[in-house]
């Protein structure tokens, strides 16, 4: 494999990497804040319908879910604001460096 030595390819390569790496970070980040979105509306349905069915005076079949919001909020204010972060870091360091390799370029 042959490495290239020149500074423009070696950013564009870089860039490159780091762009993908931001936009791979940024997805999960996405697919797992609707995932926990998911979850909050299902135990939001599931608590309305018990407290429906228990004023109708019908037996509860589940139990009603507290604090799902508190844990999807824990999740958003540590690791979630920290890929976040990381995320368009990477993919602004990326643009920069294909930028950047325009102007190094001969």
């Amino acid at each position: 494999m042959h490495f290239p030595s020149d500074l423009p390819t070696i950013l564009k390569l870089i860039g490159s990497a780091f762009a993908g790496l931001g936009s791979l970070i940024l997805a999960w980040r996405a697919k797992h804040i609707l995932e926990w979105v998911t979850n909050c509306l299902v135990i939001h349905d599931n608590n309305i319908k018990e407290l429906f069915n228990r004023m109708d005076g019908l037996r509860q079949e589940h139990e009603v879910v507290l604090g799902a919001s508190s844990v999807l909020l824990n999740i958003q204010d540590k690791l979630g604001f920290l890929l976040f972060i990381l995320g368009f870091f990477f993919l602004g360091a990326g643009m920069l460096c294909n930028a950047v390799s325009y102007i190094a370029s001969p």
